[in-house]
């Protein structure tokens, strides 16, 4: 940095250059870059003399080179503590430095300490048959994916724990009981529930009593899933469900076949893919805009299915057409985790 050279390497650059000396030749010399050498010689040109004029304030502790060491440290291990970074960047580079001075120079390269996106395990197996997926859906356009029937459960629960949810206090507010998220153990209790959708409708929502199994799944595919696609499509839809054992168990393949429903294959750990995931996501934000918020199940029951009622036709066809959109993504990820 030139403003950190002494002014002899200032002044020596302007004489080997008037003694006819290139830029190189000169950067050489004094193991210097070449910018550098380019940028002392237009302040001497511009100001009258060589070396950078007094900078108010403190000095600054560390040089770039070492202010990129720090950022290389903090990409190499994104959940370490300050401390830790604050003691390894210390001792490679030999100068006392404190918590603020670390996290002032993270802040002013832009890494700043953030909440990690949850999101499922991928193996390098997943990703392949994720990547594959891809691949083979990649030509389907809206239209195909409007005949698509999308399902999937979702649980909630009375006491849910959304990291998403921030509470407006005063420093001494922190244990006011009006700023406590309460949290009881399993949720307080909950709701589990069977849903589907296309572009153009919803079904109604199914309550799960208790563990989801192939029996239980069938007689939902049965009583509710087949007539609600084939009240809009006949037999022109595609079904898609994940890879839960109860949704991949034998009776329920026989089932599909024997109804000659076509059964889309699904990659695993694939949440993204569907857009489901996104109505389960509005019932949640629609819950906590709530004044009066559930106490109980039956409250829950009420909200839940209100929220999913209330959910408009136009969500629905957008999420059935930003489905060419998921497939690039993911495409474009190489069968690693996209932004849906």
């Amino acid at each position: 940095m030139v403003y950190q050279l002494n002014a002899a390497v200032c002044h020596g650059v302007v004489a080997l250059r008037q003694n006819g000396l290139k830029q190189r030749e000169i950067a050489a010399h004094y193991n210097i870059t070449q910018g550098e050498v380019s940028k002392i010689l237009k302040r001497n040109a511009v100001m009258g003399v060589p070396t950078p004029r007094a900078r108010p304030g403190r000095p600054i502790k560390t040089t770039r080179r070492q202010d990129r060491l720090l950022i290389r440290l903090c990409t190499g291990g994104r959940y370490k503590p300050t401390n830790a970074l604050r003691t390894e960047w210390q001792n490679a580079i030999g100068v006392p430095v404190s918590r603020t001075l670390v996290n002032g120079r993270l802040i002013r390269a832009g890494y700043r300490s953030r909440r990690p996106l949850r999101k499922p395990l991928l193996k390098q197996g997943h990703r392949q048959r994720r990547l594959q997926w891809a691949r083979d859906h990649l030509r389907w356009r809206p239209q195909h994916w409007n005949h698509v029937v999308f399902s999937d459960e979702a649980r909630f629960e009375v006491y849910r724990h959304d990291g998403r949810v921030r509470v407006r206090r005063r420093v001494e507010e922190l244990y006011h009981e009006q700023c406590i998220l309460p949290r009881v153990q399993a949720g307080g209790g909950g709701v589990t529930l069977w849903g589907a959708f296309h572009a153009g409708g919803k079904s109604e929502l199914i309550v799960l009593e208790g563990n989801l199994n192939q029996h239980k799944y069938r007689r939902i595919l049965e009583d509710s899933m087949l007539p609600f696609a084939r009240g809009v499509f006949q037999n022109n839809f595609v079904f898609q469900d994940d890879n839960a054992p109860a949704h991949r168990a034998r009776t329920v393949m026989n089932f599909l076949q024997n109804e000659d429903v076509e059964h889309m294959e699904w990659p695993a750990c694939s949440p993204d893919m569907n857009p489901i995931e996104n109505l389960w996501a509005e019932i949640t934000r629609r819950i906590n805009l709530l004044q009066h918020q559930p106490t109980n199940v039956q409250e829950l029951r009420q909200a839940v299915t209100t929220a999913w009622a209330d959910i408009p036709l136009n969500t629905l066809s957008t999420l059935a057409e930003g489905m060419p959109r998921r497939v690039e993504a993911l495409r474009a990820a190489h069968g690693g985790h996209t932004r849906y």
